[in-house]
């Protein structure tokens, strides 16, 4: 236990990130800390569980508060964590939409795309190497029947794992479809920043950033 009491000696060690405000981190060698603040909530993670357990008994030492144990439920994202990785889904919001809007007795399917669609073989293509930070960005034209508006929609990859999603209308009415899909890749283009900065943080870094956009 020697080595994780020079990482958290105290609480005023732990820098704040770059962008966000509320992330807290401290690093030594291989060892991390991070510790997120929302309102009166705190989550935190460590590179290994005594570093975890140390953090947790440093706060109790120094706050009034409760620990309520390995995260499974945070701001309407269910976590579930396991050997294999930790898994993130949002099943009960699903649920409360359908409920919402008198779907309940609806069967579900697996996917709502057309099985019977058959896809070609790219030979020419080359393979995409997994471990690359990525974004895909898309957007309708005018999909909405009352404002005229499009939706956007974006989505981010660190490795093969979706660490960020997004489907949104559009705030304004885009005169064409190419306009539309310039607002949807701005907006992407801002989140990518955006993470890439708090990756950074992380001690992550990434030069270059792929994004794809059909038109």
């Amino acid at each position: 236990m020697v080595r994780y009491v020079i990482i958290v000696p105290d609480l005023k060690r732990l820098l704040q990130g770059s962008v966000d405000p509320t992330l807290f981190i401290r690093r030594n060698g291989n060892d991390l800390l991070m510790a997120q603040i929302y309102v009166d909530d705190i989550i935190f993670a460590a590179s290994t569980p005594e570093l975890c357990d140390l953090f947790a008994k440093l706060m109790c030492s120094k706050f009034k508060m409760l620990m309520m144990g390995k995260i499974s439920f945070f701001l309407g994202l269910q976590i579930s964590q396991s050997p294999k990785g930790i898994f993130i889904n949002q099943s009960k919001y699903s649920l409360e939409l359908l409920k919402k809007y008198g779907f309940e007795s609806c069967d579900p399917v697996d996917t709502p795309m057309v099985e019977k669609s058959k896809l070609d073989e790219d030979k020419e293509g080359k393979a995409v190497d997994p471990s690359h930070y990525r974004a895909f960005a898309d957007a309708d034209h005018a999909g909405c029947q009352d404002t005229r508006r499009s939706t956007s929609s974006s989505l981010q990859f660190l490795g093969d794992r979706l660490i960020s999603w997004s489907s949104k209308r559009q705030k304004s009415a885009a005169i064409s479809s190419t306009k539309a899909e310039y607002i949807v890749l701005s907006r992407c283009c801002a989140q990518i920043l955006w993470m890439r900065s708090q990756l950074t943080d992380y001690g992550l870094g990434f030069n270059k950033i792929p994004m794809y956009c059909d038109n």
